[in-house]
């Protein structure tokens, strides 16, 4: 069964936007307003579903509207009977939500990060969390170097971070007390700042309770401590 919205502005119809089958149908009006700038006002109408009777993926698409509208325009949105509805004119692919990238493994795709679990071999952790800002085509170049020199260079720079993490947190005093203390997995989070990220340490018996660090040109450039 299909779905139909007929749009109208001050009561001349704009546009039947419509869609077959499962997917998403929707009309939007954004009110914005910048310093120094008059208000602007947008209308948007679009979809997302199989428009496309040779491609199963799904398609982002929109329909025609007015360049603009103004306060005292009335926009009217009607609930039609299925039926034809007009050819949307903007049509991109819908993208996958998953993907298995070579350096990350099999990742999941959410709002606007990239979101995995990932082997490693930097004693005494064995996997990591990682949690990408980056678009929907997927990790980054630079984010896929970064994970693996860090990787490289975990080592060398452990020991600082296990310095920082026993004064970080209140319970343990020394290195020992640390490695009995600290989880296996890490979280590695990576937000699209030039050669940083964040580290997540997480701790036995202490109920969500983590040690953030950031790593910006391989120096500890903040710690904190969270739940």
């Amino acid at each position: 069964m299909s779905a139909r919205f007929e749009v109208l502005l001050n009561g001349e119809r704009i546009c039947v936007a419509g869609i077959d089958g499962e997917g998403v149908l929707s009309v939007g009006l954004d009110y914005v307003k910048r310093q120094d700038e008059d208000p602007e006002l947008n209308l948007h109408v679009g979809g997302l579903g199989q428009y496309r009777s040779d491609d199963p993926r799904s398609q982002h698409v929109t329909w025609p509207t007015p360049e603009s509208i103004g306060v005292g325009d009335e926009v009217t949105i009607r609930l039609i009977p299925p039926g034809e509805f007009d050819a949307p004119v903007g049509m991109t692919d819908h993208p996958a939500s998953a993907l298995d990238d070579p350096v990350f493994g099999r990742l999941e795709y959410s709002v606007d990060a990239w979101n995995g679990v990932a082997a490693i071999s930097c004693p005494p952790f064995t996997s990591t969390h990682v949690h990408l800002r980056a678009g929907e085509e997927g990790p980054t170049d630079d984010q896929r170097s970064l994970f693996l020199e860090f990787t490289t260079r975990f080592e060398e720079l452990w020991p600082s971070l296990a310095e920082a993490l026993v004064r970080c947190h209140p319970d343990i005093r020394d290195q020992g007390a640390l490695l009995q203390r600290l989880r296996s997995n890490l979280a590695i989070q990576m937000y699209g700042e030039p050669q940083t990220l964040e580290i997540v340490f997480s701790f036995t018996g202490d109920d969500g309770l983590a040690c953030f660090v950031t790593l910006r040109d391989w120096e500890i450039a903040e710690i904190s401590l969270a739940r």
